[in-house]
């Protein structure tokens, strides 16, 4: 689903543990695209937080992000499916649009 969601990321890089304000572009139930200000290798493990609910989900990076005239596109996965993360509805699995 495309949707604009404030998100706060919670990363270690090195000792400490860092925060960073983000947004995301695309949700689902297994994770987001997300826009943000800086480069994560990939496999680099976050905490994401949905700053609408306050719920907090661990994920990783998938693919080496993309630079883009809003920042860097940061495609993310949850360590496991979270129904209900981005505190929104979407049509039922295998419905498809115009039909029901």
């Amino acid at each position: 689903m495309v949707i604009r969601i404030p998100v706060r990321l919670h990363f270690n890089l090195g000792k400490k543990e860092e925060v960073l304000v983000a947004r995301t572009v695309i949700v689902n139930d297994h994770g987001a695209l997300l826009i943000c200000s800086r480069v994560f290798p990939v496999g680099t493990r976050l905490e994401v937080e949905n700053l609408r609910n306050h719920r907090r989900q661990f994920c990783r990076v998938l693919r080496v992000p993309r630079i883009t005239d809003l920042g860097f596109e940061v495609p993310i996965e949850f360590e496991s499916a979270a129904h209900g993360f981005w505190g929104i509805s979407s049509p039922p699995p295998g419905l498809e649009p115009g039909i029901g």
